[in-house]
């Protein structure tokens, strides 16, 4: 299943994929370099993931694995080049 986070631009994109084991890769397609903070929240608005990682010009791979993540709604939120990009995914416990 692939969900479209968002299209900012013809040059800013950031894809979200997940499988069928719970991993979420966030593919990211930037101008600049800078930092990028990526969240996973679920729906009681607790924090399972947080990183803050470097952005480089190009595309910019980030995996989210081994959640160990209830069956569910969650929220993956994605900062950088100034722009907030928010994607509701469902999560499935196999």
């Amino acid at each position: 299943m692939i969900y479209i986070l968002s299209q900012v631009n013809h040059s800013d994109t950031c894809d979200i994929f997940t499988n069928t084991d719970n991993q979420i890769t966030i593919d990211i397609l930037s101008t600049s370099t800078g930092e990028v903070f990526v969240q996973v929240i679920n729906t009681y608005g607790a924090i399972l993931f947080d990183p803050k990682q470097h952005l480089t010009s190009g595309s910019n791979i980030i995996h989210v694995e081994d959640l160990k993540a209830a069956t569910g709604m969650y929220y993956i939120q994605v900062v950088f080049n100034n722009r907030k990009f928010s994607k509701k995914v469902f999560l499935s416990q196999n």
